[in-house]
C-alpha cells in the first residue's frame, strides 16, 4: 500500500509538524531535551534556563514571521525583509533560539548566510523592546547531512536531522510514528542528495537559443538555465556567441535536482534575460 506520509518533502511537515511534537512533548519536556541537544552539540555552553517546562516564560512558535507579527502590534522593523520568517522559535528564559532547517534541498552556503542574517535583522527589533524580555538570541541551522559550519554561516550552531531523529526516538521510542517518520525521510533524502553518478542528468532538458529566451520570458525566475562557470562565463560570450549556441540546459527552480546540481552554474531566468540584454544577445 501506497502511503502519502512517505512521499511528503514539505519542510513544513517536519518542522511545523513533527519537529514541534517533539518540542511539546509531556508538558514542553521536548524542550528540555532539545536544550540538552544543544549543549551536547557545545551551542550552547550551559543551560539558558533551569527547567524550561516548568517555567511559564518558555514559548514554542511555528513559522514566525517576524516582521508582520512584530508590525501587528507596532513594533518598529525594517520593512521588506525577505526571508525573515523563522521556521521553529523557543524563548528559554530569556534566550530566543531561532531554528532555520532545510530537508530535501540543498542551498548553497551563501544562499543559507543571507537568509540567517535576514532574520537576525528582523529579530533585533525583539532584543529592541525590553518587554519581551529577550537578551540573547542564538541562531540554529538544521540540515539533512552536510555539516555546514556555524561559523561560515553566520550562526551559533548547526544540527542535523539525525540530531532530530536520535532525539525523537529517546523521548518517544524508535517505533514511534515520529521516530519513523524521521527515519524514512532521512533515508530517502539520503537518495535524493547523493552525489551525481558520473554522466547522470541534474536538469530536465535542453532546447534552443529561442528556446530558452521563451521559456524565461514566459515563466522568470521559476527556470534555471545552466550555463558552465555561471554568470562570470556567460560575461566572457560575445552576444554573437551566445545567439549562435544551439543546446541550452534547463530546469525549473523548484526541482528536486537542484538539490544534486553545482548551483554556480546556474542562472535564474530574470538575471539570464538581462545579461543577454547587457552583452548584446537580445533586445530590450
Amino acid at each position: 500500500m501506497k502511503r502519502l506520509d512517505e512521499l511528503v518533502r514539505s519542510e513544513r511537515h517536519f518542522t511545523s509538524g513533527l519537529l514541534l511534537h517533539l518540542l511539546l512533548h509531556d508538558g514542553l519536556r521536548g524542550v528540555d531535551a532539545f536544550i540538552d541537544l544543544l549543549i551536547a552539540r557545545a551551542i550552547f555552553a550551559v543551560r539558558p534556563i533551569a527547567c524550561a517546562a516548568n517555567d511559564p516564560r518558555t514559548q514554542v512558535i511555528a513559522e514566525f514571521a517576524t516582521r508582520r507579527d512584530l508590525l501587528a502590534t507596532g513594533g518598529a522593523v525594517i520593512e521588506n525583509l525577505p526571508g525573515d520568517v523563522i521556521d521553529v522559535v523557543i524563548v528559554a528564559g530569556e534566550v530566543l533560539i531561532a531554528i532555520e532547517a532545510k530537508f530535501f534541498t540543498r542551498p548553497t552556503p551563501r544562499e543559507v548566510r543571507d537568509q540567517l542574517a535576514a532574520q537576525r535583522n528582523a529579530l533585533g527589533a525583539v532584543m529592541r523592546d525590553p518587554a519581551f524580555g529577550v537578551s540573547k538570541i542564538v541562531q540554529v541551522f538544521l540540515e539533512h547531512g552536510r555539516q555546514l559550519s556555524a561559523q561560515d554561516l553566520g550562526c551559533e550552531g548547526v544540527l542535523t536531522w539525525d540530531d532530530v531523529h536520535e532525539l525523537a526516538c529517546s523521548l518517544l521510542g524508535a517505533d514511534s510514528y515520529v521516530a519513523r517518520q524521521f527515519a524514512n525521510a532521512r533515508e530517502r533524502c539520503d537518495a535524493e542528495l547523493s552525489p551525481n553518478v558520473p554522466g547522470a542528468r541534474v536538469w530536465a532538458g535542453v532546447t534552443t537559443f529561442d528556446g530558452v529566451v521563451a521559456m524565461c520570458r514566459r515563466d522568470g525566475d521559476a527556470v534555471l538555465v545552466g550555463f558552465e562557470g555561471g554568470e562570470r562565463h556567460v560575461r566572457k560570450q560575445s552576444g554573437a556567441a551566445l545567439r549562435a549556441r544551439e543546446r541550452w540546459k534547463w530546469d525549473r527552480a523548484d526541482s528536486p535536482l537542484n538539490a544534486r546540481k553545482d548551483r554556480s552554474n546556474w542562472i535564474p531566468g530574470k538575471r539570464f534575460l538581462a545579461l543577454l540584454i547587457e552583452l548584446g544577445a537580445l533586445d530590450s
